[in-house]
């Protein structure tokens, strides 16, 4: 993480709930997702090594929750740049490919920014365990979140417009969850950021009195997995899933 900015926003109460859906949605669809693929890379790490070669088809499947085992004769539009991919895949890819589908009503955009970026994390696991050959090689999860560590939405640089108004030294931030856009005072055109973090702030106990921000920050990634709006309880840090588990 090379940058890290924050600014305060003013929301409605109206913009604070549609927000507090979908921080909602998204920590839902973290879990799922993560689950999936921690209980696919445990039994079927080789599906991972064939579909990193194919990053493009899995971001495609879990953007547009399309099943690649039912695609038929009549292959979707989204598909078709990727159908070469689509022909070879053997049953450890579309075990695989299947941990993609599914509903969720966050951003497509974010949507397949989370799944991929899970699926690189274990897919680097994969090819880690892989590498140890027959040795039994400790293998560290992602956990799972909840509504204290993880209370925020994350949005790309790409799924949003921004409109600067330079009489007021202020930018009109247009997000996908919200009809009107959230005024900050700054031009953020200039700024260098990808990820947007809009949340109430972290490390803090949240009551309905507690401050909503945005966090800009210029990540490697096009979804910041580890990002955490308040720290696990030591108890958690120190539990057995958290730390090292073995296939």
């Amino acid at each position: 993480m090379k940058n890290n900015m924050r600014f305060n926003v003013y929301m409605t109460e109206t913009q604070k709930k549609i927000i507090q859906i979908y921080t909602q949605e998204e920590l839902k669809l973290f879990n799922t997702l993560n689950d999936r693929l921690r209980y696919q890379l445990r039994t079927n790490h080789i599906g991972f090594l064939e579909i990193a070669k194919k990053l493009r088809l899995y971001g495609e499947a879990i953007e547009h929750s399309l099943s690649v085992r039912n695609l038929g004769e009549d292959i979707p539009e989204v598909f078709e740049p990727v159908q070469d991919d689509i022909t070879f895949l053997s049953e450890n890819a579309l075990q695989i490919m299947d941990t993609a589908i599914v509903d969720s009503n966050i951003s497509p955009r974010m949507k397949r920014n989370m799944g991929v970026q899970l699926f690189r994390y274990y897919a680097g696991e994969a090819r880690a365990y892989d590498a140890a050959g027959n040795l039994r090689s400790p293998t560290t999860m992602l956990e799972n979140a909840d509504i204290t560590t993880k209370r925020h939405v994350q949005l790309h640089r790409k799924t949003m417009i921004l409109d600067y108004n330079k009489d007021y030294d202020a930018t009109l931030v247009k997000i996908p969850y919200l009809s009107k856009s959230l005024a900050v005072k700054s031009n953020l055109k200039k700024l260098r950021w990808n990820i947007l973090i809009l949340h109430q702030l972290p490390h803090e106990t949240v009551s309905s009195a507690t401050k909503w921000c945005i966090d800009l920050k210029d990540s490697d990634e096009d979804y910041i997995l580890k990002y955490l709006d308040n720290p696990r309880p030591r108890s958690v840090l120190n539990s057995k899933d958290y730390r090292k588990v073995s296939f």
